[in-house]
Order: structure tokens, then C-alpha cells, then sequence
């Protein structure tokens, strides 16, 4: 083993990650790091994770006796300290932002940070040589990271061809139908949904009594029919959560500061998401659509 290859692996092994298991993108992670040999805590946390949530962290953390801990789209400030006060180096690993805690804009720089997926490749130094090895194809590894950032857009900025893209989403719903058996079902369900939707304005509109991963089935569903650049506003769980996606970012400030309780952002900053659960007074699209038009 030549020095490269010794620091590579003396990073990996000092390291401690935790993800949770709740999409193609945190799935892919997993693999990667199971492949790399780093010891790993899977959350079971579904979207929407927080680090107060995770039964038992701090001490399954601890009894690790790992000091460097690589925390994957579970934030909480709170916890984070309490782990930096026992020594525990903390690298976050994020895209996203969640109320004010901005975890999209890189600190020094300003800069929106690629997807959780790329930033982990960086961090734990995978190469495209080593995921050959471990069965992978580089590209639609990437490929999985974009689109968990920027969808198909994203993946046609970054040069990827029609035939290119096809293949990144089957391999997308492949992941998906790994954490969650039950995807074809939900994706049936979705294209029932999808063919109700109506139109305000500028935006489609999705009313869906269902939750789970409905959602995301919603969006392979407006990419199967070529809408998947435009503004569309979904409500899934009879309103429990609704995400409005494809806009600026000019309109996720707006949304942002008409409803700052709750929101939260994705998509690179460009789709803005409320969680209505335990919340008394209940954002409504009505609400999102006069603050809209």
C-alpha cells in the first residue's frame, strides 16, 4: 500500500458515519461506505430527520470510540454541540436548509454546496478507479447525487444524454425499491395522482391523501411526461406536508418569509417544502397560493 492509499484508509477508519436510509441518495451513501469499510450508524428516520429524534446517539456515538463523526442530512445544533463538547469532531454533510439553519450555503465561500452524495465522495476520497472495483458505474453514482440535488435538470446541465438520463433513473428507482419495497405500489398511486393534477396560474397543483414517498413518485412522474422543469405545488398526506418546486430562488425567499415556522428547502434552493405536522395552525395551498399569485 503506497502513502496515498494509507492516508485514504487512515481517514476511513477513524471516521464514524451516520445516515439515515430514506432515499436512492442516502442508499447509495451506505453502499459506498460499506464497500469502503467505514463503520456506519444507519438511522431509520424517514425525510425530515433531526438529530434530537436519534434514539441513543450521543452514547452509540461515543461507545464507537470514534472522534470523528460525518453526520449525513440530520441536522441539530443542539446535539452537535453536545458531541463537540466530548471531543467528537463533527463534519456535516447537507444540502439543505431548514428554517433559518442554513446547511446549502457553503460558510467561506457563499457558494450552494453540490449534493450530499458528491460531498461525500469528496470527504472520504472515493475514486471512480475504486468504484469500478466495487461494481459501480462513476456516472450514474454522480448521476444519483444530481438528481438528489436538481432532478433532471440538473442532470442536463451537467452534460448527461437523453439515453444517459434513462439509465440514471432506472437506476434511481433500483435504490429506491431497495429501501422501499413497497415503490412500484407507490408509483402507481402517484400516476393516479398525476393524471388528477390542475392547474393555478403558472403551477400545477397535486392533492394527494398519501404520504410516504409520494412525492418523489410525483416527480418521476412529471419527468415521464416532459414537465419536469415546471412550477408545481404538492400536498401529500391530506396537507400534513406540501413542497412547491421548480421555482427561483427569488420565490423560495418569499415563501420563506411568509412562512419561516416550518419551511424548509431542497432541490438546491430552487423547491420549498412545509411540514404541517404538530403544527396548530396549518399551512394550506390556499395560503401558499395567495402568497404566490
Amino acid at each position: 500500500m503506497n502513502q496515498h492509499d494509507h492516508e485514504i484508509k487512515n481517514i476511513r477508519t477513524k471516521a464514524l458515519l451516520l445516515c439515515p436510509d430514506n432515499d436512492a441518495e442516502a442508499h447509495m451513501i451506505l453502499l459506498l461506505a460499506e464497500k469502503a469499510g467505514i463503520e456506519t450508524i444507519r438511522s431509520s428516520q424517514p425525510h425530515g430527520a433531526r438529530l434530537e429524534f436519534e434514539e441513543d446517539v450521543e452514547e452509540k456515538v461515543r461507545a464507537t470510540g470514534k472522534n470523528r463523526l460525518w453526520i449525513v442530512e440530520i441536522p441539530g445544533p443542539d446535539t452537535e454541540r453536545r458531541l463537540k463538547d466530548h471531543g467528537i469532531q463533527i463534519t456535516i454533510i447537507d444540502h439543505h436548509t431548514y428554517g433559518s439553519l442554513d446547511r446549502l450555503s457553503d460558510p467561506i465561500s457563499g457558494k450552494k454546496k453540490p449534493s450530499s452524495l458528491e460531498q461525500f465522495l469528496e470527504v472520504a476520497h472515493i475514486e471512480d478507479r475504486e468504484m469500478k472495483e466495487w461494481g459501480f458505474d462513476p456516472y450514474l453514482v454522480r448521476g444519483i447525487g444530481i438528481m438528489d440535488a436538481r432532478f433532471i435538470e440538473g442532470l442536463r446541465e451537467e452534460g448527461y444524454t437523453r439515453d444517459e438520463i434513462k439509465h440514471t433513473l432506472r437506476f434511481s428507482e433500483k435504490l429506491i425499491q431497495e429501501v422501499n419495497p413497497l415503490w412500484k405500489h407507490t408509483m402507481a398511486r402517484a400516476e393516479e395522482e398525476w393524471g388528477r393534477r390542475t392547474r393555478e396560474g403558472s403551477y400545477l397543483v397535486i392533492r394527494s391523501q398519501y404520504g410516504g414517498e409520494i412525492r418523489g413518485a410525483l416527480s418521476y412522474c412529471a419527468a415521464a411526461d416532459n414537465q419536469d422543469t415546471v412550477p408545481t405545488i404538492i400536498s401529500v398526506d391530506n396537507g400534513e406536508g406540501i413542497s412547491v418546486q421548480n421555482i427561483s430562488f427569488s420565490i423560495v425567499e418569499r415563501l420563506k418569509r411568509a412562512f419561516p415556522e416550518a419551511s424548509y428547502t431542497f432541490g438546491s434552493g430552487r423547491c420549498w417544502g412545509v411540514s404541517n405536522r404538530n403544527r396548530e395552525v396549518k399551512v394550506t395551498i390556499n395560503d401558499i397560493l395567495c402568497a404566490l399569485l
